[in-house]
């Protein structure tokens, strides 16, 4: 029965050593790129999507928080010519992390809130004027990544898909969702 004991306590305490390593407050960089799919009248649309910024990473054992301070720019082509959407993201994304190899690797999935608000837009190389695009457009983000710890530092890839929720043009209900391919130091 001891030997049981000991064992089951030995288990979960590997499970928890890579996370435990990790406790805290972590700062670093993110990238990210990926296509977006358009619904509606944007369905044949060639949308993509360049992301870059900051991140702060609150680990509290199995579970952590991730919030970014990204700026992305979405362009597609519409009749020809390239449009360039250039916007401020701050995703809050909840994570649970599985340790695969303690203290070096660990699969990661989350859930949050991206606020994505819009800084301007150009069509054809020029500023819009009358821009009908929201100031501000939320986006549901589910994560799936992994960690590799590297001991001062650790190197992550996130797949992101972002679930348009609220509309992106006054009085359009077309919809672009995104799936981003990120890494971030």
């Amino acid at each position: 029965m001891r030997n049981k004991v000991a064992g089951i306590i030995g288990f979960f305490a590997l499970l928890t050593a890579g996370q435990a390593a990790a406790l805290g407050t972590n700062f670093g960089v993110r990238l990210g790129v990926g296509p977006g799919f358009g619904d509606k009248a944007l369905a044949d649309v060639n949308i993509n999507t360049f992301t870059v910024g900051g991140a702060l990473k609150i680990d509290l054992a199995l579970l952590g928080v991730e919030v970014d301070l990204l700026y992305t720019q979405v362009t597609s082509e519409i009749a020809g010519a390239d449009a360039v959407s250039t916007d401020l993201d701050i995703p809050v994304i909840a994570q649970v992390g599985i340790p695969l190899i303690p203290v070096l690797l660990d699969l990661k999935l989350g859930l949050g809130l991206q606020p994505r608000f819009h800084l301007g837009a150009t069509f054809d190389g020029k500023d819009v004027e009358d821009d009908p695009t929201e100031d501000m457009v939320m986006y549901l983000p589910i994560v799936v990544g992994a960690n590799l710890g590297l001991g001062v530092a650790s190197v992550g890839v996130d797949i992101r898909y972002l679930y348009q929720l609220t509309e992106a043009v006054k009085g359009d209900d077309s919809r672009v969702n995104h799936l981003l391919f990120m890494a971030g130091v």
